[in-house]
């Protein structure tokens, strides 16, 4: 039995689709809202985020994107993340979803964690991955001619690596 007034907004118990992964979301945009970037949970233990250690920071070396744990360092500017493992910082969200992948704000975009050897002031320094998750075409492992020739009529070519593309072309 329980006293008092109901919990408003009890959480329920969900199942991560990456448990044993990684992974760094950036969520769909409505106009006029915030730039949501969300950690699951894994992410935040290689990150080794704690409720008092919970700032992190992106560094960019060409196409390439990494993640560190930037907490308590003096100098460092970070993105503070919060209890429910989101972040926002609109031009940080939008150079990565807009500029690097070319996205539209209705694409989800899933960055996974990939182990480096680098380290910064002893944070481990980790790669982001991409896959991109299309709000039109869903990911698919291989193409058929057809879907190829559709998705470039679209312009959506981009989605597909061109090795793959060119191996269609081959057969």
């Amino acid at each position: 039995m329980e006293f008092g007034l109901p919990k408003k907004n009890k959480k329920e118990n969900t199942i991560e689709k990456y448990p044993t992964t990684g992974v760094i979301t950036f969520l769909p945009t409505a106009e006029k809202l915030g730039r949501k970037m969300e950690l699951n949970t894994f992410a935040k233990e290689l990150l080794n985020l704690t409720d008092t250690n919970n700032q992190v920071s992106f560094s960019f070396a060409g196409n390439d994107i990494y993640i560190v744990n930037t907490s308590g360092l003096e100098g460092v500017s970070g993105l503070k993340i919060n209890k429910s493992n989101t972040f926002t910082d609109k031009k940080q969200y939008e150079f990565i979803k807009n500029k690097l992948y070319n996205l539209k704000d209705e694409d989800t975009l899933e960055l996974f964690f990939e182990q480096t050897t680098n380290e910064f002031n002893n944070n481990k320094v980790y790669k982001l991955v991409s896959q991109v998750l299309s709000s039109e075409y869903p990911i698919q492992e291989e193409y058929t001619s057809e879907q190829v020739d559709m998705l470039e009529s679209d312009n959506l070519a981009k989605e597909i690596e061109v090795s793959s593309v060119e191996q269609l072309y081959n057969e």
